[in-house]
């Protein structure tokens, strides 16, 4: 069994305990009471591993979580640090590179024209993201570049001053927003 302080905000709020049992890896978190919703991840060697939302338990913030090899595939090798879900710094904008286009051949009809030079990739659609639920009801990825979350319109928890962005995930309505640090931010 290995035991890893859990950071928030640059303080000591926790611990969290990583043990095979079997074929699968056990990770149980213990954090103190907060008011905010706290979303945990374990992050090394460039990668993030979400963990899921911590929930009340006898005057406690606690979390377990018993994940297979294959759900870890995308998890770091060696954990160096455990924080809020969605700490890693944000990628670098891929450079988008201009290459001149030669000039076509004499043989060429003059109608072909050059390719213009690719263009970025298209954001992901909502198939491609992979949602994650939590006991609250609200549902959370990462989209690539930062955290999203999504909550059923209904819930107390929308931001009245904030509109999301009406999506419909395996055949129910939520609102999604931009999350940094645990807090809305913007709608997606």
């Amino acid at each position: 069994m290995e035991v890893y302080p859990i950071t928030i905000d640059g303080e000591d709020a926790g611990t969290l305990r990583v043990e095979q049992q079997g074929a699968r890896t056990v990770f149980t978190a213990d954090c103190g009471m907060s008011t905010e919703l706290l979303r945990i991840s374990v992050y090394g060697g460039g990668r993030e591993g979400y963990l899921g939302l911590l929930v009340p338990e006898e005057g406690r913030l606690r979390l377990r979580r018993a994940l297979s090899r294959d759900a870890m595939r995308d998890f770091p090798e060696e954990i160096e640090q455990v924080e809020r879900a969605g700490m890693m710094p944000e990628p670098l904008p891929r450079p988008q590179v201009w290459q001149e286009a030669p000039e076509p051949l004499p043989e060429a009809p003059p109608e072909e024209a050059p390719m213009p030079p690719p263009e970025a990739d298209p954001p992901a659609e909502d198939g491609s993201l992979s949602w994650y639920a939590s006991p609250d009801g609200a549902l959370v990825c990462f989209d690539g570049t930062g955290t999203l979350i999504a909550l059923p319109p209904d819930d107390g928890r929308v931001p009245p001053e904030i509109p999301g962005e009406r999506r419909s995930i395996e055949g129910k309505e939520y609102l999604v927003y931009r999350t940094r640090n645990g807090k809305i931010i913007t709608g997606v």
